[in-house]
Formats: C-alpha cells, structure tokens, sequence
C-alpha cells in the first residue's frame, strides 16, 4: 500500500452525494476495461464452482451466528446455485479477484490499484460485482445516498464499456453483486465485529433478497430469474 500515493478509493465512495462528480468513478470502470482485456496470463482460475462453494461455507458461519437470517440466506443461495446452470460467465479474462475501494488509490488525476496475490483467468463480471458489492455495503452501513450510489455505478459501468467492443451481461452483474454483498456481510461485519455488526448483516441479507428480485434502490440490475422456455 505504501509504494503508490494516494487515498483509498472508498473514501471517495464514502462521500457520494447526488451532486458529486462522476469522474473518478467512470475512470475505475475505464482501468478495469483495460485490465480485464490486457495481455496477462495469470495461472490461477476463477469458476462460479468455487465462488459457491466460498459463498457456502461463509454463510454457514453467519447462519450460526444469527439463526433467524437462515431461511432468507439458503433461498439466496439455493437461487445463485440454479442460475450458476443459466449464466454464461466468461472464463478467459485476466480479473484482480479480490476488488474493493481499498484496493484502488486515488490522488486527484493518478490512480493504482493493489494487492495482486490474486490475479486469476476468470469473468470480469467478478471483479466488477465484488467493487460494487463493497459500495453496497457501506451505503446501507453508513447510510449514503441511494440516488448518489446509483449515479456513481452507473458512470462505473459506462465508463468501462466506453472504449472497448464489450458489453457487459447485467444478469451475470446482478449474480455477482448478490453472491458478493453476502460475502462482504461475513468479512466486514462477521470477522470485524463492528457494535452493530447484527444490524450490518440484517442489512446485506435483505439487499441480496432486493437485488435477486431486481429492486435495489442502490444499482440498476435486471433480476436474477429463471429463462422463460418455449416449446417449439
């Protein structure tokens, strides 16, 4: 962290307002562009099979500690498991794999990113979830403006389909900032014990329920549902 200058990026995701500039947020999703579509050939791999599995055993820990959230995480889980079957994800893209505002440095004009242990050949959707994922979190932790939020990741998605001929699968978007804020509740609230850690986990249990049904007051997403099939 000490060999680039600058603030952690989620200082400046702490100070969203509706009136904030979007800049720096359309420049993340134009760095993440180019990461994703560089040249790199990292020998890790990243697959929904290990993300779930992840995903599991973290919840398993919060179903322990606070029972009554069990149904609502076992239905989220049980929906992400089906759609894993439905979602085409990318395998082939060289992705950070471990994203969030911190791992970004930003000084006004100059940005970096850190933290590289896990560069891995997976779906770029990954990284882009587990970044707004993090957004989420503190929003509803720290009490940010939802239309704010939603300016602010909207740039971020603009920015990173800007110059490139890629567009992203806002469904994939959604199974990965669902899988992610669960994650994010477990690492940041379960582990660090915040005072009101109990109220910080409620929260992400019932924004992955708003996210799956597509109604996230934080983040345009599609909802995550089953393909319609028609016979021939």
């Amino acid at each position: 962290m000490r060999a680039l200058t600058g603030r952690q990026f989620t200082e400046v995701m702490r100070q969203i307002r509706p009136e904030s500039q979007l800049e720096p947020f359309i420049r993340v999703g134009s760095i993440l562009a180019e990461l994703h579509h560089a040249d790199l050939h990292p020998t890790s791999v990243w697959t929904p099979a290990k993300e779930l599995k992840t995903l599991r055993s973290a919840m398993a820990e919060v179903k322990l500690a606070l029972p009554h959230l069990a149904v609502d995480i076992d239905r989220a889980i049980a929906q992400l498991t089906e759609m894993a079957q439905h979602i085409d994800f990318p395998s082939n893209y060289p992705i950070h794999a471990n994203l969030f505002g911190d791992q970004i440095l930003y000084d006004g004009d100059r940005f970096g990113m850190v933290d590289w242990d896990t560069l891995s050949l997976g779906d770029p959707h990954y990284d882009i979830g587990r970044f707004l994922a993090h957004f989420i979190y503190l929003a509803g932790r720290e009490q940010l403006s939802s239309k704010g939020v939603r300016a602010a990741t909207e740039a971020l998605l603009q920015g990173y389909e800007a110059d490139i001929e890629w567009k992203l699968d806002r469904t994939c978007l959604t199974w990965h900032v669902v899988s992610q804020i669960l994650l994010r509740g477990k690492i940041s609230s379960l582990r660090k014990l915040p005072e009101t850690w109990q109220t910080h986990l409620e929260f992400v249990v019932a924004e992955a329920e708003w996210l799956l049904a597509g109604c996230s007051t934080y983040v345009f997403l599609p909802p995550l549902s089953q393909p319609v099939l028609t016979s021939s």
